[in-house]
């Protein structure tokens, strides 16, 4: 980028991450595009994806991540994220080392052994059913 200015720089910023210019389609290709976006706050996260679609309500949106369109896991590190359902393995595949290891030192601090830890997966895996593991934190609706 040698011989741009900060206003070229900032212009080609906003461009690239789809808040100036032509705006991206559905949301999954926002989160596709970006590869990521944090999701922490799952409205806000969502405001930030339909910001950079083409016009979508709440409720579209929702529907996007309730289809399976968009998942919200730990990937990228110990917060929630956004990615889309093609990108999910390669991205697990990449990350799975470092983040065990922190999974690891977590569980150590707060006196979870391995055993444990694999028992409660287990009751965890019958109690909620897949959909609900995908979706089971999820806002109904953003305040107003």
């Amino acid at each position: 980028m040698a011989g741009l200015d900060d206003r070229q720089i900032a212009r080609w910023r906003l461009v690239s991450q789809r808040l100036a210019g032509r705006p991206a389609g559905a949301p999954d290709d926002v989160v596709r595009g970006l590869l990521g976006v944090q999701a922490e706050n799952f409205s806000q996260a969502g405001w930030a994806v339909a910001a950079r679609s083409t016009p979508i309500s709440w409720p579209q949106f929702t529907a996007a991540f309730d289809d399976g369109d968009i998942l919200r896991i730990h990937v990228l590190r110990t917060t929630w994220h956004f990615v889309t359902p093609d990108d999910l393995i390669w991205l697990v595949e990449l990350t799975a080392p470092a983040l065990r290891r922190l999974y690891v030192q977590s569980r150590r601090a707060y006196g979870i052994d391995g055993l444990r830890h694999l028992e409660e997966r287990r009751l965890g895996a019958r109690v909620l059913p897949l959909r609900d593991r995908r979706r089971h934190d999820r806002r109904l609706e953003p305040e107003r």
